[in-house]
């Protein structure tokens, strides 16, 4: 079934490389995908993101996300 698959991931990413070399990751999606992504150790953030997220979606308003990493050359090359 194509269809069950194509949207499992439900993000979608691309890589910058901007014109001083540095590499960024950019990836959108289903908030609560990215909101799952999101890095450990920012707690003040995460929790005002869900409280606009459970805000937005009580609203009746669809949520896309958009987040975003600085890329190491090792990292990208792995």
């Amino acid at each position: 079934w194509l269809c069950c698959t194509y949207n499992t991931r439900k993000r979608q990413s691309v890589v910058c490389r901007f014109p001083n070399g540095k590499l960024v990751l950019y990836c959108k999606g289903a908030d609560n995908v990215i909101y799952e992504c999101l890095a450990d150790g920012n707690y003040d953030i995460k929790k005002t993101s869900r409280e606009h997220l459970e805000q937005f979606g009580i609203a009746g308003l669809r949520t896309l996300c958009l987040a975003y990493r600085d890329l190491s050359m090792d990292k990208y090359n792995s």
